[in-house]
């Protein structure tokens, strides 16, 4: 089922407001910016156990003449204030893709880092105290360049990490083997001892996104991989609690799908969300509902005008599905949001609210926080120099959610006598 956004982003530029709602819908409760002396992307963000946050991504610095990439983390507090920030890196690129509070309270995040290891790439795992401190760092990897991709922690007090890894595989019909692009999975303890680890290939092209634990302990990863016709598939694979593979899914039509999240629901259940170019050339968010069988319960699209791509899913205790949605013009390089809600049963809209500013550049992560409403983090971009020298600063972007009971039309004038 498709649903058409019928909207140009350059008329909705600096706006915001509600499509439809019956019941309930999200509005902005506060919005932070961090990162005024240096461009910062967050590329992960999770709530915390004392109502805060942490997210975490790459800040951009210069070694001499060199620009690199090191990692950077952001502790805050319930309303965004920052309580510290953690940095690292060496001559070469350093990032976070993914970051899990643990237990124990520190957090372990998962990333790429390109100083360290064989140099091209190596999965990176590091683990900082709550106070903002290094306890360790381990790497994994090939002489290729590896990626790290997703990180949990399992009920079992351990952690599983998802990546994409390059290693020789045996092709299925002659027994020849090559070096091949690959999904990799494995368990550590939580001082970074590796328990056991797990390849997975299909033909040559394939990337690790997510990776979810179901209730009964089994595993789900998500990943994109290339197919026959030269099309993508999203790739759902799920494993025991020991990484042994019990079933395979490929997921997509005859054009580019790829997965780019996925969360374990709690009908014990997988949701995937990413984008689809099957029915439109310019892209469109693409929903997926899967059962821990492997069978596909339903599928829906989010169409626009333009490239729309779902950037993260989460799922409120009431069980409604919140799927957050870039919408992007090329054209006019102007950016807005959209906030779906829809019913974790079939997919039907509860409610969608669409959010633009002419300063968002896009959403990159969200969390499901501990009074049950949504964190988002992304970017926000800010000139830092006369328009005739197109510099900018990209500036890293919470917005805490508030869930509203009811969404009202009045037209301007009666608003604003009841406003006096």
């Amino acid at each position: 089922m498709k649903k058409q956004y019928l909207i140009s982003i350059a008329f909705l530029a600096a706006l915001v407001f509600v499509q439809a709602s019956e019941t309930s819908f999200l509005t902005v409760e506060w919005q932070k910016s961090y990162g005024d002396d240096a461009t910062v992307m967050p590329n992960t963000l999770t709530a915390t156990a004392d109502g805060g946050s942490v997210a975490a991504g790459h800040i951009l610095s210069f070694k001499g003449d060199i620009r690199t990439e090191d990692l950077w983390v952001l502790k805050t507090g319930t309303y965004g204030n920052v309580q510290w920030e953690y940095t690292m890196g060496d001559n070469e690129s350093e990032t976070a893709r993914s970051i899990v509070e643990t237990t124990e309270g520190n957090y372990v995040l998962v990333g790429t880092n390109k100083s360290k290891g064989f140099g091209k790439g190596d999965i990176w795992v590091v683990c900082i105290s709550n106070k903002g401190s290094l306890l360790w760092d381990k790497t994994f990897g090939s002489p290729q360049p590896d990626e790290g991709a997703s990180i949990i922690q399992t009920k079992d007090g351990n952690l599983v990490i998802v990546g994409t890894t390059y290693v020789e595989q045996s092709n299925a019909l002659n027994g020849t083997k090559k070096v091949q692009q690959s999904v990799w999975l494995a368990k550590l303890d939580t001082k970074g001892g590796l328990l056991w680890d797990k390849t997975f290939a299909n033909l040559n092209y394939n990337v690790a996104q997510s990776v979810v634990e179901l209730p009964g302990g089994d595993l789900v990863v998500a990943a994109n991989t290339l197919v026959k016709d030269k099309s993508m598939d999203g790739w759902l694979i799920k494993t025991n609690s020991t990484g042994e593979q019990q079933w395979s899914k490929f997921i997509g039509g005859k054009k580019l799908n790829s997965f780019k999240n996925a969360i374990a629901t709690n009908d014990g259940n997988i949701v995937a969300v990413g984008n689809t170019f099957d029915q439109s050339p310019s892209g469109d968010a693409w929903i997926v509902k899967v059962s821990n069988t492997g069978d596909i319960a339903w599928e829906k699209t989010l169409a626009g005008n333009d490239y729309e791509t779902a950037e993260s899913v989460e799922q409120n205790t009431s069980g409604d599905l919140q799927v957050i949605v870039n919408v992007t013009d090329p054209k006019q390089q102007n950016n807005l949001f959209i906030i779906n809600s829809l019913q974790n049963s079939n997919g039907n809209e509860n409610w969608s609210k669409i959010f633009a500013d002419n300063s968002i550049d896009k959403i990159t992560a969200s969390t499901r926080t501990t009074d049950d409403e949504v964190l988002l983090t992304g970017t926000a971009a800010r000139s830092l120099a006369p328009c005739y020298q197109s510099k900018e600063q990209k500036n890293a972007w919470l917005i805490k959610m508030r869930t509203e009971l009811d969404a009202l039309w009045a037209p301007y004038n009666t608003w604003e006598k009841a406003q006096k």
